[in-house]
């Protein structure tokens, strides 16, 4: 009863009950849980650009450096397979001397030396005779991954042509 025997006063129930309480914890849990999850996942792979951007690069350079070579040997003695300085890139004369690279211990420089920084990537090159509109020409392809990632590989593939 009110003051001075009147009706009851009636009062607003204010705050949360016990079920509104669990059941918005149970929500943001859910909530913060996708969202760590997310970020995770970003973390992990923030890498991830910037090794296939540098993969590509080694990749490019070492396109690049077999495009500017003659089609065939000068000297005239082509076998079709790094039949010249093997270990040394400085002394192909040649796109099939390109043939032989598998620098599977880090990406090397002209002269065969270790380039420093770039151990964990590794480069395969393949020459392949073929023809392109009954012109001959030679498939060059540069294959590219990294130790540290399973699965990266990037091929970089282009035609030298004979003329």
């Amino acid at each position: 009863m009110g003051p001075n025997n009147t009706a009851p006063v009636s009062r607003k129930q204010t705050g949360v009950t016990l079920v509104e309480l669990v059941i918005s914890i149970t929500v943001i849990s859910v909530a913060l849980v996708a969202v760590l999850g997310a970020f995770s996942q970003s973390a992990t792979s923030s890498a991830d650009p910037a090794i296939r951007a540098q993969a590509t690069a080694i990749a490019s350079a070492y396109m690049e450096e077999a495009l500017l070579q003659p089609y065939t040997d000068p000297n005239g003695a082509d076998t079709g397979s790094c039949e010249e300085g093997a270990g040394n890139r400085g002394a192909f004369d040649d796109v099939n001397d390109y043939s032989c690279i598998n620098d599977s211990s880090g990406a090397k420089d002209q002269t065969g030396a270790s380039i420093v920084g770039l151990a964990g990537y590794n480069v395969q090159m393949a020459v392949v005779s073929s023809t392109l509109n009954s012109i001959a020409a030679q498939r060059i392809d540069v294959t590219t991954t990294y130790d540290g990632i399973a699965g990266l590989s990037i091929k970089l593939t282009a035609y030298r042509m004979n003329y």
